[in-house]
């Protein structure tokens, strides 16, 4: 049978099929008139959603790949200097989802003195993550951090938002001499294992209700190596010792454990100290926290006592101790220690000696001195006034007796006399009154060169007097009355 054969029980007419074939076929749909085809709809919303989703990956890819890496870095680094931090950065790798990796993290400081390298803070990575969503949303900053350091690790955790604020920051197995800043200000090599804990939470956003705590540790500390001065940075006096540098040997510094708990936006320090055969270390006070946090109030009193051990080890620290200021000894149960007080607030802190007056009382008694000294020249004054009166006075009363006695026929003095008592008792006036009017002058030339009580400040030779214990203008006006006053019993 060849192809072209007709199936068997198939008849084959002269028109083609027979009809008991043809209506065996199944007849085709038919499209409905007028009509949407909703699957060829769908299918193809499918396609094109499939083609742009296809599409904004490979423009996320794309983007990813071509960012400018170098200048993000360089971006950031000058934003940080902006606000006052001098940070570098190698590289950088972005990350659609909000996060980020930095390598190569340098943050380096301007040396304390021309001939002091400073030791950088260096963080070989640091991973970063951010959550975009809150800050489009909700405009809420919610970050987080992990970072590696060549010894140690650091992490930590920031939040602001319009209900909340959360700072957490941690640093494990730092070397004593990678702590920011603290090598290049002392100079004398420091060594031990640094740590730092600090997890503080701000409801409502208002660090003035802040709640939390902050730990410091320092396992097997040490400081100087009998070659290296030790510096200790002065504002108010840096002719000393220890603005200077001092030569110190190896200290043991023992091991350091504090806590500051924060209770209802105020910070307490207990147990905040650390003891060795060498010497003792104690922290005591509070700090406020207030909004901005910038402005929170320090009121801190760090003691130190050096042992007599070690004062005989080191004639550079038993001098140091033996010509310490009157303004850091302190008395009574803490005889021999050493007190100092940081104040102000975390933008403007400074240091003073624990006996030392406040700005603000420094103040205070110069307005006092100002007042008394007024005082004490507005009595003198009215002294002076009245004596005036009173020797006047005394010459109009001769005068009037003289002239009584002239008037008087029978006790009537011859005018020789008459005018020799009239010229004793002028003479006498004179004097009294010459002296008096040469007091008041000198008096007013004293106010004159003297402060006003209203004003607030002393002149700086007033201020030098005072520092020396001296009140010239007092000691002369006074010594001037004495001599008045001498001169007029004599």
């Amino acid at each position: 049978m060849s192809e072209f054969d007709p199936a068997p029980g198939t008849s084959v007419s002269g028109a083609g099929m027979s009809a008991g074939a043809s209506m065996s076929t199944t007849p085709a749909p038919l499209e409905p008139s007028g009509g949407v085809d909703l699957g060829a709809l769908s299918r193809k919303l499918i396609r094109g959603l499939t083609w742009f989703v296809a599409l904004f990956v490979v423009f996320l890819v794309s983007v990813w790949v071509s960012l400018p890496t170098d200048a993000i870095c360089w971006r950031i680094s000058h934003e940080a200097r902006k606000a006052g931090f001098n940070i570098s950065i190698e590289d950088i790798s972005l990350r659609p989802w909000g996060s980020a990796t930095a390598k190569g993290v340098v943050w380096s400081f301007e040396p304390a003195r021309p001939e002091t390298n400073m030791v950088p803070f260096v963080i070989e990575e640091l991973d970063v993550s951010f959550s975009i969503f809150k800050y489009l949303v909700f405009d809420d900053i919610d970050a987080e951090f992990e970072g590696t350091l060549d010894q140690g690790m650091i992490a930590g955790a920031y939040l602001q938002a319009d209900d909340d604020g959360h700072i957490a920051f941690k640093i494990e197995d730092l070397p004593l001499y990678s702590v920011p800043k603290l090598q290049g200000v002392v100079n004398a090599p420091v060594r031990g294992t640094f740590a730092l804990d600090v997890d503080i939470r701000a409801p409502e956003g208002e660090w003035a209700k802040a709640e939390g705590k902050l730990e410091v540790h320092c396992v097997a500390c040490t400081i100087g190596d009998g070659k290296t001065k030790l510096y200790v940075p002065s504002k108010t006096n840096k002719r000393s010792m220890l603005a200077k540098g001092v030569v110190i040997p190896e200290i043991n510094l023992g091991n350091l454990d504090g806590v500051l708990e924060v209770k209802n936006g105020e910070a307490k320090a207990e147990n905040f100290g650390s003891e060795s055969d060498d010497m003792k270390i104690e922290l005591l006070g509070d700090i406020a926290f207030k909004d901005p946090i910038g402005t929170s109030r320090l009121d801190l009193v760090f003691k130190v006592f050096i042992s007599p051990e070690l004062r005989k080890k080191s004639d550079s620290i038993d001098l140091v101790v033996a010509t310490a200021s009157d303004k850091v000894k302190m008395d009574g149960p803490d005889e021999g220690w050493m007190g100092y007080v940081l104040e102000g607030n975390f933008d403007n802190r400074r240091f003073r000696g624990i006996n030392e007056l406040t700005k603000a009382q420094k103040q205070r008694k110069k307005r006092e001195d100002a007042q008394r000294r007024a005082r004490e020249r507005e009595q003198r004054r009215a002294e002076l006034r009245s004596q005036r009166e009173q020797q006047q006075a005394a010459r109009e009363k001769a005068e009037e007796a003289v002239a009584e006695r002239e008037g008087d026929d029978e006790g009537i003095p011859s005018p020789e006399e008459g005018a020799a008592e009239v010229d004793r008792g002028g003479e006498a006036g004179g004097e009294a009154s010459g002296r008096v009017e040469v007091e008041l002058a000198e008096a007013a030339a004293g106010d004159d060169e003297g402060e006003e009580p209203e004003q607030e400040e002393e002149p700086e030779q007033e201020e030098a007097a005072e520092e020396a214990g001296e009140e010239p203008e007092n000691e002369e006006e006074e010594g001037a009355g004495d001599e008045v006053e001498e001169g007029g019993i004599q």
